[in-house]
């Protein structure tokens, strides 16, 4: 399903959502939080009648594994994710479509070594929906160990135990019983004192456990080379009618705001946004060239793309440093024969 079944497919669930979602957006007018940050899911005990009789009851009082929740279990458990994920996507609907020859070396690009994990929190919008190219990226789910296809993924802010955290939360295609199907997300704690790399390999499951395996941390790795871009310096983006988007104020709402209220209203449906739609031209640009060349009768090389890749440097005096990523766009090497 596309980001926008899932949310409408949740809603149709839970009925009582959309009210736990005004509730939501009513705390964050109060509280004003901070660094992107919408609302912690940790709050969501207090905001929904649903949630506060399962605390009452007891119904998750020693669950460990996804493999021992009960149908009631799992339910909630989808409920709360599902909550604290829609209810945060619904204010602003971005859907960000990343040209497939980009995301190509996009995912073969390591994350520079130094940058810092809270460069996340440049982030655009509270939360965001990357679209994966189709058939780019895929997964073996811990339950069957079969490859699924990931569609895209949300990112988002969140707490837990005092520390800000990003959670990542895929959108499969399989429909099952898993922790991705009842969209409980991979965590990672983002401070400007841990690298992304350091964060992925402490990534911490919900019950305080290291979650991820090799696979898996590979994987995330390449979610995060993804999302990068909507946090680089001078990023490729464009709208719908194929205008540049410039850099945005991290966080601004794109919808409506009732002027009595405070409250966002909702875009209607998913606002698109293109990724690097003008350098993926341009790589398909050099294929043509490449192919229409033919034999290069020189004892010079064959016409080559080089790919693109991140970069990062440090700048600023020591008190104020900064670190700032770039795209350094692919390039094609010996034009002429």
């Amino acid at each position: 399903m596309n980001p926008l079944d899932h949310l409408n497919a949740f809603t149709r669930q839970f009925t009582d959502a959309k009210d736990v979602f005004k509730n939501m957006q009513q705390w964050y007018v109060k509280n004003n939080p901070k660094s992107g940050l919408f609302v912690p899911s940790i709050e969501l005990h207090g905001l929904s009648p649903r949630l506060a009789l399962a605390n009452a009851t007891g119904l998750l009082k020693g669950v460990t594994t996804i493999n021992t929740l009960n149908d009631k279990q799992y339910e909630i458990i989808k409920f709360l994710w599902g909550l604290h994920l829609f209810g945060t996507w619904r204010n602003t609907m971005g859907v960000y479509r990343i040209d497939p020859d980009i995301a190509a070396d996009l995912i073969a690009s390591p994350i520079p070594s130094d940058t810092p994990a809270d460069i996340f929190s440049r982030l655009p919008e509270w939360c965001v929906y990357v679209e994966a190219p189709e058939n780019s990226l895929s997964m073996s789910t811990l339950e069957n160990k079969e490859s699924a296809v990931i569609r895209g993924f949300w990112a988002l802010f969140d707490m837990d135990n005092g520390h800000q955290v990003l959670n990542l939360v895929l959108n499969l295609d399989q429909e099952e019983n898993s922790i991705y199907s009842c969209y409980q997300p991979l965590t990672l704690i983002v401070d400007e004192d841990i690298t992304v790399s350091d964060a992925v390999d402490v990534a911490l499951d919900k019950n305080g456990n290291l979650s991820l395996l090799n696979e898996e941390k590979k994987l995330v790795l390449h979610l995060l080379s993804l999302l990068l871009w909507l946090c680089a310096e001078e990023p490729d983006i464009s709208n719908i009618k194929d205008e540049p988007i410039p850099r945005f104020p991290p966080n601004m709402p794109v919808s409506r705001i009732h002027k009595k209220s405070g409250a966002f209203v909702p875009p209607s449906q998913p606002i698109i946004y293109d990724i690097g739609k003008r350098l993926g031209g341009e790589i398909r640009s050099f294929k043509d060239q490449i192919e229409r060349s033919g034999e290069i009768k020189s004892s010079r090389k064959r016409p080559h793309i080089r790919r693109g890749h991140w970069h990062g440097v440090w700048s600023g005096a020591e008190k104020s440093k900064e670190f700032k990523v770039y795209w350094q766009s692919a390039i094609f090497v010996n034009s002429a024969g």
